[in-house]
Protein backbone atom coordinates (compact mmCIF):
# COMPACT_ATOMS: atom_id res chain seq x y z
CA UNK A 1 0.00 0.00 0.00
CA UNK A 2 2.81 2.43 0.80
CA UNK A 3 4.25 1.87 -2.67
CA UNK A 4 0.85 2.50 -4.26
CA UNK A 5 0.49 5.72 -2.30
CA UNK A 6 3.90 6.88 -3.51
CA UNK A 7 2.87 6.18 -7.10
CA UNK A 8 -0.39 8.10 -6.66
CA UNK A 9 1.39 11.08 -5.13
CA UNK A 10 3.86 11.21 -8.00
CA UNK A 11 0.99 11.47 -10.50
CA UNK A 12 -1.35 13.85 -8.66
CA UNK A 13 -1.20 17.58 -9.24
CA UNK A 14 -1.06 19.93 -6.27
CA UNK A 15 -4.70 20.87 -6.84
CA UNK A 16 -5.72 17.20 -6.89
CA UNK A 17 -3.85 16.51 -3.67
CA UNK A 18 -5.63 19.44 -2.00
CA UNK A 19 -8.98 18.20 -3.27
CA UNK A 20 -8.42 14.79 -1.66
CA UNK A 21 -8.60 16.28 1.84
CA UNK A 22 -12.04 17.81 1.23
CA UNK A 23 -15.35 16.01 1.16
CA UNK A 24 -17.06 15.05 -2.10
CA UNK A 25 -20.40 15.05 -0.28
CA UNK A 26 -21.67 14.72 3.27
CA UNK A 27 -20.20 11.27 3.85
CA UNK A 28 -17.55 10.60 1.22
CA UNK A 29 -14.12 11.88 0.29
CA UNK A 30 -13.13 12.65 -3.28
CA UNK A 31 -12.02 9.77 -5.48
CA UNK A 32 -9.93 9.59 -8.64
CA UNK A 33 -11.24 6.38 -10.14
CA UNK A 34 -9.09 6.54 -13.28
CA UNK A 35 -6.01 6.44 -11.07
CA UNK A 36 -7.43 3.71 -8.87
CA UNK A 37 -7.96 6.00 -5.86
CA UNK A 38 -11.31 5.04 -4.30
CA UNK A 39 -13.64 7.25 -2.31
CA UNK A 40 -13.52 6.86 1.47
CA UNK A 41 -16.93 6.67 3.12
CA UNK A 42 -17.55 7.61 6.74
CA UNK A 43 -20.61 7.03 8.89
CA UNK A 44 -21.92 8.45 12.12
CA UNK A 45 -21.58 6.39 15.27
CA UNK A 46 -20.65 5.68 17.91
CA UNK A 47 -23.14 3.10 19.22
CA UNK A 48 -24.77 2.28 15.90
CA UNK A 49 -24.17 3.09 12.25
CA UNK A 50 -26.14 5.98 10.78
CA UNK A 51 -25.32 5.33 7.16
CA UNK A 52 -27.17 7.50 4.67
CA UNK A 53 -28.35 6.49 1.23
CA UNK A 54 -27.30 8.56 -1.79
CA UNK A 55 -29.57 11.49 -1.02
CA UNK A 56 -29.27 15.30 -0.94
CA UNK A 57 -30.96 15.37 2.49
CA UNK A 58 -27.99 14.27 4.62
CA UNK A 59 -29.74 14.13 7.98
CA UNK A 60 -33.13 12.78 6.99
CA UNK A 61 -33.94 9.90 9.37
CA UNK A 62 -35.98 8.14 6.70
CA UNK A 63 -32.90 7.92 4.49
CA UNK A 64 -30.85 5.90 6.97
CA UNK A 65 -30.01 2.28 6.29
CA UNK A 66 -31.29 -0.03 9.08
CA UNK A 67 -28.58 -0.85 11.62
CA UNK A 68 -28.12 -2.37 15.06
CA UNK A 69 -28.57 0.01 17.98
CA UNK A 70 -26.00 -0.95 20.60
CA UNK A 71 -26.06 0.33 24.20
CA UNK A 72 -25.04 3.98 24.49
CA UNK A 73 -21.58 5.06 25.59
CA UNK A 74 -22.83 5.97 29.06
CA UNK A 75 -24.32 2.50 29.48
CA UNK A 76 -21.23 0.71 28.18
CA UNK A 77 -18.97 2.69 30.51
CA UNK A 78 -21.16 1.68 33.44
CA UNK A 79 -20.12 -1.91 32.82
CA UNK A 80 -16.47 -1.09 33.62
CA UNK A 81 -15.66 -3.92 31.22
CA UNK A 82 -13.05 -3.45 28.49
CA UNK A 83 -14.06 -6.73 26.84
CA UNK A 84 -17.62 -5.47 26.39
CA UNK A 85 -16.35 -2.30 24.72
CA UNK A 86 -14.06 -4.27 22.43
CA UNK A 87 -16.89 -6.63 21.48
CA UNK A 88 -19.15 -3.72 20.53
CA UNK A 89 -16.33 -2.15 18.53
CA UNK A 90 -15.79 -5.42 16.66
CA UNK A 91 -19.49 -5.85 15.90
CA UNK A 92 -19.75 -2.26 14.62
CA UNK A 93 -16.70 -2.87 12.48
CA UNK A 94 -18.37 -5.89 10.92
CA UNK A 95 -21.50 -3.87 10.11
CA UNK A 96 -19.42 -1.02 8.72
CA UNK A 97 -17.62 -3.36 6.33
CA UNK A 98 -20.96 -4.75 5.14
CA UNK A 99 -22.09 -1.22 4.22
CA UNK A 100 -18.82 -0.16 2.63
CA UNK A 101 -17.97 2.24 5.45
CA UNK A 102 -14.25 2.89 5.95
CA UNK A 103 -14.37 5.06 9.10
CA UNK A 104 -16.95 5.24 11.90
CA UNK A 105 -17.27 8.63 13.56
CA UNK A 106 -16.66 7.59 17.14
CA UNK A 107 -16.00 6.86 19.95
CA UNK A 108 -16.82 10.01 21.92
CA UNK A 109 -14.77 10.73 25.04
CA UNK A 110 -15.64 14.28 26.06
CA UNK A 111 -15.95 14.96 29.76
CA UNK A 112 -19.45 15.23 31.19
CA UNK A 113 -18.98 18.65 32.72
CA UNK A 114 -22.66 19.62 32.59
CA UNK A 115 -25.68 17.32 33.03
CA UNK A 116 -27.41 19.39 30.34
CA UNK A 117 -24.97 18.42 27.59
CA UNK A 118 -26.96 16.96 24.73
CA UNK A 119 -24.28 14.40 23.93
CA UNK A 120 -23.90 12.94 27.43
CA UNK A 121 -25.62 9.73 26.36
CA UNK A 122 -22.75 8.92 23.99
CA UNK A 123 -19.93 10.24 26.19
CA UNK A 124 -18.49 7.68 28.56
CA UNK A 125 -17.85 9.46 31.81
CA UNK A 126 -16.92 12.50 33.86
CA UNK A 127 -13.75 10.57 34.72
CA UNK A 128 -11.04 10.91 32.05
CA UNK A 129 -9.42 7.60 33.05
CA UNK A 130 -12.61 5.61 32.59
CA UNK A 131 -13.39 7.45 29.35
CA UNK A 132 -10.01 6.80 27.76
CA UNK A 133 -9.96 3.13 28.84
CA UNK A 134 -13.37 2.57 27.28
CA UNK A 135 -12.32 4.32 24.09
CA UNK A 136 -9.09 2.34 23.84
CA UNK A 137 -10.91 -0.99 23.98
CA UNK A 138 -13.61 0.15 21.52
CA UNK A 139 -11.05 1.46 19.00
CA UNK A 140 -8.94 -1.69 19.13
CA UNK A 141 -12.01 -3.88 18.63
CA UNK A 142 -13.17 -1.96 15.57
CA UNK A 143 -9.81 -1.34 13.94
CA UNK A 144 -8.87 -4.99 14.29
CA UNK A 145 -11.68 -5.51 11.77
CA UNK A 146 -10.02 -3.13 9.32
CA UNK A 147 -12.43 -0.24 9.92
CA UNK A 148 -11.10 3.10 11.14
CA UNK A 149 -12.39 5.21 14.01
CA UNK A 150 -12.67 8.94 14.55
CA UNK A 151 -12.05 9.76 18.21
CA UNK A 152 -14.17 12.81 19.08
CA UNK A 153 -14.87 15.66 19.85
CA UNK A 154 -11.39 17.13 20.28
CA UNK A 155 -11.74 18.83 22.64
CA UNK A 156 -13.83 20.48 25.42
CA UNK A 157 -17.16 19.93 23.66
CA UNK A 158 -19.08 19.83 26.91
CA UNK A 159 -22.43 21.50 26.22
CA UNK A 160 -25.00 21.67 23.44
CA UNK A 161 -26.14 25.29 23.73
CA UNK A 162 -24.09 27.53 21.41
CA UNK A 163 -21.69 24.68 20.73
CA UNK A 164 -20.74 26.21 17.37
CA UNK A 165 -19.50 29.45 18.91
CA UNK A 166 -18.94 29.03 22.65
CA UNK A 167 -15.46 29.87 23.95
CA UNK A 168 -14.35 27.41 26.64
CA UNK A 169 -11.95 29.15 29.04
CA UNK A 170 -9.79 26.42 30.57
CA UNK A 171 -6.49 26.84 32.39
CA UNK A 172 -3.55 24.75 31.16
CA UNK A 173 -3.44 22.29 34.04
CA UNK A 174 -7.17 21.52 33.81
CA UNK A 175 -6.94 21.19 30.03
CA UNK A 176 -4.03 18.76 30.27
CA UNK A 177 -5.15 16.67 33.25
CA UNK A 178 -8.87 16.36 32.49
CA UNK A 179 -9.90 17.28 28.95
CA UNK A 180 -6.84 16.13 26.98
CA UNK A 181 -6.25 13.21 29.32
CA UNK A 182 -9.48 11.60 28.14
CA UNK A 183 -7.95 11.33 24.65
CA UNK A 184 -4.34 10.56 25.57
CA UNK A 185 -4.29 6.83 26.29
CA UNK A 186 -6.67 6.06 23.44
CA UNK A 187 -4.38 7.85 20.99
CA UNK A 188 -1.17 6.35 22.32
CA UNK A 189 -2.36 2.76 22.75
CA UNK A 190 -5.13 2.28 20.19
CA UNK A 191 -3.93 4.71 17.48
CA UNK A 192 -7.29 5.77 15.98
CA UNK A 193 -7.12 6.40 12.25
CA UNK A 194 -8.56 9.90 12.67
CA UNK A 195 -9.46 12.39 15.38
CA UNK A 196 -12.44 14.72 14.97
CA UNK A 197 -11.94 18.29 16.11
CA UNK A 198 -14.88 20.01 17.82
CA UNK A 199 -16.80 23.13 16.84
CA UNK A 200 -16.17 25.23 19.94
CA UNK A 201 -13.44 27.70 20.76
CA UNK A 202 -10.84 26.95 23.42
CA UNK A 203 -9.34 29.99 25.10
CA UNK A 204 -10.15 32.22 22.15
CA UNK A 205 -9.30 29.96 19.19
CA UNK A 206 -11.58 27.53 17.38
CA UNK A 207 -10.67 23.90 18.04
CA UNK A 208 -10.06 23.40 14.31
CA UNK A 209 -7.50 26.22 14.35
CA UNK A 210 -5.94 25.69 17.77
CA UNK A 211 -2.16 25.14 17.53
CA UNK A 212 -1.78 24.05 21.17
CA UNK A 213 -4.22 21.16 20.89
CA UNK A 214 -3.72 20.20 17.24
CA UNK A 215 0.07 20.16 17.20
CA UNK A 216 1.51 17.41 19.33
CA UNK A 217 5.03 18.71 19.82
CA UNK A 218 4.20 22.19 21.20
CA UNK A 219 1.55 20.80 23.56
CA UNK A 220 3.50 17.69 24.47
CA UNK A 221 0.27 15.79 25.10
CA UNK A 222 -0.61 13.56 22.19
CA UNK A 223 2.80 12.93 20.69
CA UNK A 224 2.93 9.29 19.68
CA UNK A 225 6.30 7.99 18.42
CA UNK A 226 5.83 6.38 15.02
CA UNK A 227 2.16 7.26 14.83
CA UNK A 228 2.46 9.53 11.83
CA UNK A 229 -0.94 8.43 10.53
CA UNK A 230 -2.88 10.02 13.38
CA UNK A 231 -4.91 12.80 11.81
CA UNK A 232 -7.17 15.54 13.12
CA UNK A 233 -10.09 16.78 11.09
CA UNK A 234 -13.62 18.01 11.41
CA UNK A 235 -16.04 15.97 9.34
CA UNK A 236 -19.16 17.04 7.45
CA UNK A 237 -21.62 19.30 9.22
CA UNK A 238 -23.73 22.23 7.97
CA UNK A 239 -21.78 25.43 8.57
CA UNK A 240 -18.68 23.36 9.25
CA UNK A 241 -16.16 23.44 12.03
CA UNK A 242 -13.48 24.93 9.80
CA UNK A 243 -13.66 28.71 9.64
CA UNK A 244 -10.38 29.34 7.84
CA UNK A 245 -8.52 26.74 5.85
CA UNK A 246 -5.24 28.58 6.19
CA UNK A 247 -5.58 28.88 9.96
CA UNK A 248 -6.65 25.26 10.31
CA UNK A 249 -3.89 23.99 8.06
CA UNK A 250 -1.21 25.99 9.82
CA UNK A 251 -2.44 24.65 13.17
CA UNK A 252 -2.13 21.06 11.97
CA UNK A 253 -5.62 20.05 10.82
CA UNK A 254 -5.46 17.77 7.80
CA UNK A 255 -9.00 17.28 6.54
CA UNK A 256 -12.06 19.46 6.13
CA UNK A 257 -15.76 19.15 5.39
CA UNK A 258 -17.36 19.06 1.97
CA UNK A 259 -16.69 22.00 -0.36
CA UNK A 260 -20.36 22.52 -1.15
CA UNK A 261 -20.88 24.06 2.30
CA UNK A 262 -19.74 27.38 0.90
CA UNK A 263 -20.62 29.48 -2.17
CA UNK A 264 -18.69 28.62 -5.30
CA UNK A 265 -17.94 25.10 -4.12
CA UNK A 266 -15.09 26.15 -1.87
CA UNK A 267 -14.61 26.94 1.76
CA UNK A 268 -13.89 30.63 2.29
CA UNK A 269 -11.01 32.13 4.20
CA UNK A 270 -12.75 35.50 4.47
CA UNK A 271 -16.12 36.27 6.09
CA UNK A 272 -19.06 37.42 3.91
CA UNK A 273 -18.50 40.92 2.58
CA UNK A 274 -14.72 40.80 3.05
CA UNK A 275 -13.87 38.86 -0.09
CA UNK A 276 -11.71 40.91 -2.40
Amino acid sequence: MKQRVKQWLSKLTLAQKARLVSGADWWRLVSYEKMGIPSIMVSDGPHGLRTQKQNPQPFGPDDSIPATCFPSGATLASSWDRKVLATVGKALGDEAKAEGVSVVLGPAVNIKRSPLCGRNFEYYSEDPFLATQCATAYIKGMQDEGVGTSLKHFCANNQEDHRLTIDEHIDERTLREIYLSAFETAVKEAKPWTIMASYNKINGSYACEHPYTLQSRPSGRLEVPGAGDVRLGRHQRPGGGTHQRTGSGNAGKQRTERQEDHPGGEERDTPPGDAG
